[in-house]
């Protein structure tokens, strides 16, 4: 089984106060707005409607897909990041608690520092 992207495994989020524009628009419509938003999420393709009226709904629901995969993003960044943090203060800590190591004092440790942790 292969692993989903985070773009692949990211939600997406249909707002109730999007379900007014579809109102107007009959089943078949409404499946193909959707279909679009999908292809959307996906791949990145923009739909060629044959009636600009299914503009309408896509146009929106494209704006909120945008600014709420572009905020997980960030999220997902911030979570690594602290992640990365939390890693390296439990690396520390455990070598901290370890008991000290004999070092020979002729050798010179000054090139390594936390970078060279492994994570």
């Amino acid at each position: 089984m292969t692993k989903k992207s985070k773009s692949e495994s990211a939600p997406i989020l249909i707002r109730l106060e999007f379900i007014p524009m579809f109102d107007d628009l009959t089943d078949e419509e409404t499946g193909k707005v959707m279909k679009a938003i999908f292809d959307y999420r996906l791949y990145g393709a923009i739909p060629e409607f044959e009636s600009r009226m299914l503009n309408i709904p896509f146009n929106a629901l494209k704006r909120m897909m945008d600014d709420d995969f572009d905020a997980y993003k960030a999220k997902c960044k911030k979570n690594a990041e602290n992640a990365k943090k939390r890693a390296l203060e439990e690396a520390k800590r455990a070598l901290a608690d370890d008991e000290p190591m004999k070092c020979n004092s002729d050798v010179d440790n000054s090139e390594y520092d936390d970078e060279d942790l492994p994570f």
